[in-house]
C-alpha cells in the first residue's frame, strides 16, 4: 500500500467535485450548439452515406435476404475502382529551398528521408486512403497532423504512439476509481488490477515518453467548422473549428480531474439522450458523453469543454507547437461548388441511379419466376394419368388410360406465357447517366456492356482521366500541405540527436584502397551523413517548401507507362550525346540541356534531369588534359 501511496502522491491528483463556472466557457456551449443546429442536417446526411454504401438493413433477421439491401451495390464498386486510381501509395516528397544560402543537397536528403520515415510510422497510407473513401462517401474527408510529446500537455490524440504514457494514464484512471469508490469488492478488484499494471511498468524497459508526428483520422460528422465559412477553401481562415471527441464519463473524469454529472449523456449513435428525464443522481460512469475541442485563431488559443457543462476540463492553452498554418486540420473535397461549403459526393450523385438500377433488376427477377415451365390438361384428364405423366422417367413408356392415343397431343398443352420484352429491362440508359455523373465507364467497372470503337474508347478514356486527374490534383494538393506542415514541425521539434538517430552517425572517409583517410591533424576525417541546421521559425516558413511529384499517389499504368517510355528513351539518348560531345568539344551544352529538361517535365515531371545529365565537369577536364598533352610535344625543345 505504501508504494501504492506514493504512485497516486505523484500522479493522482484530486478530483474538483464542483468546479467554478466560466463565462466564457458557457458562451462557447451556446456558440456549439447553434453551430450543431446548423451542421445536423449534413451530419445526418454523412450517417446516411455509409449505411448506403454499407448495405444493410439491419432491422431484418442476419440471416434472411432481406439483410442485403440491395442486389447490387453499385457506389460500393465504383468507390473500390476509384480509390486505388487516386490514392494507392505515399507521395513522392521534393524539398526545394527557396533561397541560394539554404541550397544545400544534403540537407534536402535529409528532410526528405525524416520526413518520409515519420510519415511512414504515422500510417500515412493508411490514413492518407480513409481521407480519399471519406470524401466519395461524405463530401470531404479530414485528418489531424500533431507532435506528441507529453501526454499532459498536447491536444486530444486518437492514435498515440504506443509508450508509458498510456499506461500512466490507465495507472491513473484506476487510482481515480479507487478513491471514489466505496464498494468494497469493487474496490479491491480495481486494487488488484492496479497491482498488476504496476508490474508490468515495472516489467517493461519503455521509454516514459515517444516523440514524433501521429496522424489522426477525423470522422466528416465530428469537426464542426465555423458556420460563417461559405467556399470549401475558407476553412483554412475559419474563426474556429471543434472536433468532437465522444468518450465515457469515467475517462473523462480520470484524465481532466474534474466532475461532469450535468454533462450531457450520448447513445452510440450520436444522438443525445433527454437531460430532463435523467436522474443525475444515477449517471454511470460508461455514460458517453461528448467533449469538444475547440481552437480559436482569434485568441490562438485551444480550449477544452465537455457538452452540457460551463466550465472548461482543462485550462485553455496556446498551441504547443504548430507550423504557418494555425489549424492542424487537413480536408480533402470530392467535389467543390462555388460559394457552398458542402458539395455532393459520390454517394448523392449515384444513389438515385443505384435504386432504379436495382429496381428494373428486381421487377426482372419477378418476371422470370412468374414464368413456370408446365402444362395444362382439360378436366376429363383423370387425376392417375397426370400423377404417371409427372412420374415418368428417363425412356419409360407412360401409359394414359383414360386417353385415347388419337387425343394424345391434346391432352397436355404447355403454358403459354407473354414474352419478356428486353427493352422494359434495360440499364444503358442508367450506365451512361452513371458515366455523366461519375466518370467511369464501362470498361473502369469491369464490365463491357456494348463494343466501342478505337475512337470513342480514346474519348471515353480521355474524359476518365481528366476527372480523376482533377481529383488526383486536390488529393496532391491536400497531400502537399500536409507534407508541409509536417516538415516544418519536424524542423522546429527535432533535435540533431534524434535526426541522428535516423540517418545514422558520420562515416569516416575511405581512400582507393578501402583505409580511413586522416586530417592533417592526425584525426579521422569524416563524412556527415546528414545536415540539420539550426533555423528560426521565420526561416523554417519561408525558406522551406515541401512538394508533392504529381502523380505519385495513384496506381500506376505498367503497360502505359513503359509504352511510353519506348517512345520517349531514343529521344534522351540522342540529347545525352549531343551534351557529351558539346562538353568534350568545349562547345555550349545549355541549349541541349534545356531540351533534355523540358523532354522529361513534358514527360514525367517526377524525373530529375540530373539522373540524366552527363558528367560534364569530368567531359570538360578530360577534353582539357587531352588538349594539353598534345600541346606539350610542340613547346618541348628536345622535340623540335
Amino acid at each position: 500500500m505504501e508504494r501504492l501511496e506514493d504512485m497516486n502522491s505523484e500522479i493522482g491528483e484530486a478530483i474538483e467535485e464542483q468546479p467554478e463556472v466560466d463565462p466564457l466557457a458557457k458562451a462557447w456551449g451556446k456558440r456549439l450548439a447553434k453551430a450543431q443546429k446548423y451542421w445536423g442536417p449534413f451530419f445526418k446526411r454523412c450517417k446516411h452515406n455509409r449505411k448506403l454504401v454499407q448495405n444493410f438493413n439491419t432491422q431484418a433477421e442476419a440471416n434472411s435476404e432481406d439483410y442485403v439491401k440491395y442486389r447490387a451495390n453499385l457506389i460500393l464498386g465504383m468507390i473500390n475502382v476509384l480509390l486505388p486510381t487516386i490514392y494507392s501509395r505515399n507521395p513522392d516528397l521534393v524539398v526545394q529551398p527557396r533561397q541560394q544560402q539554404f541550397k544545400s543537397t544534403l540537407f534536402c536528403k535529409t528532410l526528405e528521408t525524416i520526413l518520409n520515415r515519420q510519415l511512414e510510422d504515422a500510417n500515412l497510407k493508411l490514413w492518407g486512403a480513409e481521407v480519399v473513401r471519406a470524401a466519395l462517401i461524405c463530401s470531404y474527408g479530414a485528418v489531424k497532423v500533431l507532435y506528441q510529446k507529453d501526454i499532459h500537455q498536447d491536444p486530444e490524440i486518437l492514435n498515440r504512439l504506443e509508450d508509458t504514457q498510456d499506461n500512466i494514464r490507465t495507472l491513473e484512471q484506476l487510482i481515480t476509481r479507487i478513491e471514489d469508490d466505496q464498494d468494497r469488492a469493487s474496490k479491491e478488484a480495481e486494487l488488484e488490477e492496479l497491482k498488476q499494471v504496476m508490474r508490468g511498468l515495472e516489467s517493461k524497459a519503455e521509454v516514459v515518453a515517444s516523440e514524433g508526428l501521429v496522424i489522426d483520422r477525423v470522422m466528416t460528422d465530428n469537426l464542426l467548422i465555423d458556420p460563417t465559412c461559405q467556399n470549401f477553401d475558407d476553412y483554412r481562415n475559419a474563426n474556429w473549428i471543434a472536433q468532437m471527441i465522444f468518450m465515457t464519463r469515467d475517462d473523462v473524469e480520470s484524465r481532466y480531474k474534474k466532475k461532469i454529472r450535468k454533462a450531457t449523456t450520448f447513445n452510440y449513435d450520436g444522438s443525445a439522450v433527454d437531460n430532463q428525464a435523467q436522474d443525475l443522481d444515477k449517471v454511470s460512469d460508461d455514460d458517453q458523453v461528448l467533449v469538444y475541442e475547440i481552437w480559436d485563431k482569434r485568441s490562438q488559443m485551444v480550449y477544452t469543454l465537455c457538452d452540457g457543462c460551463d466550465f472548461w476540463l482543462r485550462d485553455p492553452y496556446p498551441p504547443p507547437v504548430n507550423g504557418r498554418r494555425f489549424y492542424p486540420f487537413f480536408l480533402l473535397p470530392f467535389n467543390k461548388i462555388d460559394g457552398c461549403f458542402v458539395a455532393p459526393s459520390l454517394v448523392d450523385l449515384s444513389e438515385k441511379l443505384q435504386a432504379e438500377h436495382n429496381q428494373i433488376r428486381e421487377k426482372l427477377v419477378e418476371n422470370r419466376d412468374f414464368i413456370v415451365p408446365g402444362y395444362i390438361a382439360g378436366n376429363d384428364v383423370k387425376v392417375k394419368d397426370v400423377e404417371s405423366f409427372q412420374k415418368s422417367g428417363v425412356g419409360e413408356i407412360t401409359i394414359l388410360k383414360g386417353v385415347d392415343s388419337s387425343e394424345l397431343q391434346k391432352a397436355f398443352v404447355p403454358k403459354q406465357f407473354p414474352p419478356i420484352d428486353p427493352s422494359l429491362y434495360d440499364t444503358s440508359p442508367i450506365r451512361m447517366d452513371i458515366e455523366q455523373c461519375v466518370g467511369l465507364q464501362d470498361a473502369a467497372r469491369s464490365s463491357i456492356n456494348k463494343a466501342k470503337t478505337a475512337t470513342e474508347a480514346e474519348i471515353m478514356n480521355n474524359s476518365l482521366s481528366a476527372r480523376i486527374s482533377m481529383f488526383q490534383d486536390w488529393t496532391e494538393e491536400f497531400l502537399s500541405e500536409l507534407c508541409q506542415y509536417a516538415g516544418q514541425i519536424l524542423l522546429l521539434e527535432l533535435n540533431e540527436g534524434a535526426v541522428e538517430r535516423i540517418m545514422g552517425a558520420p562515416q569516416p572517409v575511405l581512400d582507393e584502397n578501402g583505409l580511413p583517410i586522416q586530417n592533417p591533424d592526425g584525426s579521422l576525417k569524416f563524412e556527415k551523413t546528414y545536415d540539420w541546421p539550426q533555423l528560426s521559425r521565420d526561416e523554417v516558413f519561408e525558406q522551406i517548401n515541401v512538394k508533392i511529384r504529381a502523380g505519385s499517389t495513384g496506381k500506376p499504368n505498367r503497360i502505359e507507362e513503359q509504352e511510353a517510355w519506348g517512345r520517349i528513351l531514343p529521344s534522351l539518348i540522342q540529347l545525352a550525346q549531343l551534351i557529351s560531345q558539346s562538353a568534350a568539344q568545349g562547345m555550349d551544352y545549355k541549349p541541349f540541356e534545356a531540351m533534355l529538361t523540358e523532354t522529361l517535365n513534358r514527360f514525367d515531371d517526377r524525373l530529375d534531369v540530373k539522373d540524366f545529365m552527363p558528367n560534364v565537369e569530368a567531359l570538360q577536364t578530360q577534353a582539357q588534359q587531352t588538349q594539353q598533352a598534345q600541346v606539350m610535344p610542340q613547346n618541348n625543345p628536345q622535340f623540335q
